[in-house]
């Protein structure tokens, strides 16, 4: 079984600096409220939102979504279960390829068994109607373990056993 967790962070060119930033990277995870009985499909994919101000972190909801295996890959990668960043492929019984599109395709890890990676990366963009500039910082926690395993605190082991860093140079022109 493979669970998934995303964490998105939106906040403003007002609070990029690194006073902030080390709130910012201090969330790495997020508990899982759902109960394991209702887990019913092979995937797992739970989504936790947050905004930052001068005010601090705000979270803005969470939600959780079950997948197939099947949806994940269909001869090419299928990026819309986690976004447009992040595709994976079953390669084997509980193995997954883990690849990340960061202007370039690239495997960051093999999952197998028993193993926790995290995908950790941002991105700069402007709302289409105002124009204005706003910055999102992203985390991906991926565990590829049975269902029984499944715990609210899931993700929070500080240290994954693999870990790939996507993160750009971010300036405001």
């Amino acid at each position: 079984m493979l669970f998934v967790q995303q964490i998105e962070i939106e906040y403003r060119k007002y609070v990029r600096y690194a006073n902030f930033a080390q709130a910012r990277n201090a969330i790495k995870f997020y508990p899982v409220r759902i109960n394991p009985d209702e887990i019913q499909q092979n995937v797992l994919f739970h989504s936790a939102f947050f905004y930052q101000d001068t005010n601090g972190m705000h979270n803005r909801g969470t939600k959780s979504r079950q997948f197939t295996e099947s949806q994940l890959y269909d001869g090419k990668f299928n990026r819309s279960p986690f976004g447009k960043k992040i595709g994976v492929k079953p390669i084997g019984d509980n193995q997954y390829e883990v690849h990340f599109y960061g202007g370039f395709d690239k495997t960051a890890f093999v999952l197998r068994k028993d193993k926790y990676g995290r995908i950790v990366f941002n991105e700069r963009n402007t709302y289409y109607d105002t124009g204005e500039w706003y910055y999102q910082f992203f985390v991906f926690n991926i565990v590829c373990c049975e269902k029984d395993n499944f715990k609210e605190k899931i993700f929070f082991n500080k240290n994954p056993d693999y870990e790939f860093n996507g993160m750009k140079y971010l300036r405001y022109c």
